[in-house]
């Protein structure tokens, strides 16, 4: 594995460094230590937290080399993946404010504009010992599985599989309760979301990462950052999608920052492949529960 830890010498960026020196070991990874100059004169200050970034991780036992670019850090950090490969980029980053774009600006702008995974480290947490995975129900997950497996396999850290269901009209929602009533009775039915849930679980586990499924209804976001902080998980991880047009785009930035600005951990972005035809799986639940019930009346 190879991953790429940016630095502005900041306090964020060393809590990025620290995070990352378990996860860097535990995979056995190559690690490039980027520091950017955006200033003039911000040199000896950046200097100084490379060499103690260096010194951290290499004291974890991670091969790690260093290199300085100059100029702003998105570009300099997308311009550096689109040369050398990296599986996983991870950046600091600094809470502003509340609300929307609560994080700095860059974060987001770096989760959008490059390929690789990003790990966004917010707070100052060093340890690794529990992971939750946002599941979008869809069948496009498997570079998501793939890294978090990696992840979880070499950290030796149990791995959450949460679905939120969208919450359902008051009118439909005893019929839906009734339908999907606890997670393994869920597995267990023929719905394309129990279907999609089942390979997931099947492939976190061909990848000898033992995972548990939950299940969840409400608002995405809040109720991600809801299970993240009742159960104490050290990271979080959501797929992400590049997407062809503007509305899509706007749909997926919007969830994507709606967790990066509520979240209080390190947040894992992983890109995956679009699907080629979207179905939101509660109205796909709530149509085979109608057309179920459709044929038992007209029978």
């Amino acid at each position: 594995m190879k991953i790429l830890i940016c630095s502005d010498g900041h306090a964020s960026a060393d809590n990025a460094i620290r995070f990352m020196a378990k996860i860097a070991a535990a995979c056995s990874a190559e690690v490039t230590l980027l520091g950017i100059i955006e200033h003039p004169g911000d040199e000896s200050n950046l200097v100084e937290a490379l060499g103690r970034g260096a010194q951290l991780l290499r004291a974890a036992g991670v091969q790690v080399e260093t290199v300085t670019g100059q100029g702003r850090p998105i570009e300099q950090i997308r311009q550096r993946t689109l040369e050398q490969h990296y599986d996983l980029v991870a950046v600091g980053a600094e809470r502003k404010t509340s609300g929307p774009f609560a994080l700095s600006r860059g974060a987001y702008h770096i989760v959008k504009c490059i390929d690789p995974p990003v790990l966004v480290m917010i707070g100052s947490r060093a340890e690794l010992r529990r992971i939750l995975v946002c599941s979008s129900g869809q069948p496009s997950m498997d570079r998501t599985i793939e890294l978090t497996a990696a992840i979880a396999r070499s950290s030796r850290a149990a791995v959450t599989l949460l679905h939120v269901l969208a919450a359902p009209p008051l009118l439909y929602s005893d019929l839906l309760e009734r339908q999907i009533s606890g997670v393994e009775k869920l597995l267990a039915s023929n719905f394309s979301l129990a279907r999609n849930l089942r390979h997931e679980k099947a492939a976190f586990e061909k990848l000898e990462a033992p995972v548990e499924v939950k299940l969840r209804s409400g608002d995405i976001a809040d109720e991600l950052l809801r299970e993240a902080r009742d159960h104490d998980f050290d990271l979080i991880v959501t797929g992400s999608s590049l997407s062809d047009g503007i509305i899509r785009t706007y749909v997926m930035g919007d969830v994507t920052a709606a967790i990066l600005d509520g979240a209080d951990r390190a947040v894992l972005v992983v890109r995956h492949a679009t699907p080629t035809k979207s179905q939101n799986p509660y109205f796909a639940t709530l149509r085979r529960i109608f057309q179920a019930l459709k044929s038992k009346l007209t029978s």
